[in-house]
């Protein structure tokens, strides 16, 4: 009787210490695995450089973003809130079908809550921005002084004619949307004007 008692507790230890050696197995490779997966931290739209675009029906627009790391460029998924205004091809190629508004999200596949989003619209009849100017070139600010900025776009019959700004020093100066800057340090802050398809960016 004791014999066979030590022989099932020999075959139960056996079996505990190979259900044991797979977990633990299994577990190291899961974490390895999570550990060597890599993520998106951040994407970025490049073209166009403001997150609002203006199509004409039938036009096509090809995007352009990059992320961090670079190498995971490809692991996004890009899809379009209404098809039917905006269709989303190949490679970010956006196709206007319709007159309308739709919302183009590029979303990360390696962390979907990290995306970036472009209103489209699409006229019928769209006629493009050629030129925007500023009515100051440069300007030097001291530390707290402001600047008020007013954009003219050419020609005037542009479809599109509001402007959006940004700045690309923040820590030296900020932008509002109504153009107003206000110098944050005491360096020389220039000025200078451009546009993406109707749209100023400063």
């Amino acid at each position: 009787m004791q014999q066979k008692w030590c022989s099932g507790l020999t075959r139960f230890v056996a079996v505990a210490l190979v259900a044991a050696l797979f977990f633990t197995t299994f577990s190291a490779a899961d974490f390895v695995s999570a550990a060597g997966k890599k993520t998106i931290k951040t994407i970025q739209l490049t073209k166009p450089a403001v997150q609002t675009l203006a199509l004409q029906k039938g036009e096509k627009y090809k995007l352009n973003w990059k992320v961090t790391p670079k190498n995971l460029k490809k692991k996004v998924k890009i899809t379009s809130g209404k098809k039917s205004v905006v269709n989303v091809g190949k490679n970010g190629v956006l196709k206007a079908k319709k007159a309308g508004k739709a919302t183009i999200t590029i979303q990360s596949k390696t962390k979907p809550k990290k995306t970036v989003k472009l209103k489209v619209t699409v006229h019928k009849k769209l006629t493009k921005a050629k030129k925007v100017s500023l009515n100051q070139k440069s300007a030097v600010l001291a530390p707290g002084g402001r600047l008020t900025l007013k954009a003219t776009i050419s020609p005037k019959k542009a479809t599109v004619k509001k402007v959006t700004y940004s700045s690309s020093e923040k820590s030296v100066a900020t932008v509002s949307q109504k153009g107003i800057v206000t110098a944050k340090k005491g360096k020389d802050y220039s000025l200078r004007p451009g546009w993406q398809r109707g749209k100023s960016s400063m």
